[in-house]
C-alpha cells in the first residue's frame, strides 16, 4: 500500500483499548468490506504488530455488507502468509 502513513496513523491507544477489552473477557470481532491483504497491512502499520489478529476472536473481511447480513454465502478462511482463500462452511441464517 503506497503512502500508508497519509491515510492511517499509528495508534497504541486503540491497541491498548482492544487488549484491555479482551483481558476483561469481551469477545471482539472485526467485520469489514476490505480484503484481507489490505486490512492486514493497515493493522500491522497502525498497531506496529504482526500479531494484531490475536486481538480479535473473529475477523471477517470482504464481507460485502449489507448483503452479508442476509445472503447465504460460504465463509472462507484466509492463509495470512499467502492470502489464499479456501471455503470453510456455510452459515445458515434463521
Amino acid at each position: 500500500m503506497k503512502n500508508i502513513d497519509k491515510n492511517l496513523s499509528k495508534s497504541t491507544e486503540k491497541k491498548e483499548l482492544l487488549t484491555k477489552l479482551q483481558k476483561g473477557g469481551k469477545k471482539l470481532f472485526l467485520l469489514t468490506n476490505s480484503d484481507f491483504r489490505f486490512v492486514d497491512e493497515g493493522m500491522r502499520f497502525m498497531f506496529d504488530d504482526d500479531n494484531w489478529r490475536e486481538l480479535f476472536d473473529v475477523i471477517i473481511t470482504s464481507a460485502k455488507k449489507p448483503t452479508f447480513y442476509s445472503a447465504h454465502r460460504p465463509f472462507r478462511e484466509v492463509d495470512p502468509k499467502t492470502g489464499i482463500q479456501f471455503p470453510t462452511y456455510l452459515l445458515e441464517t434463521m
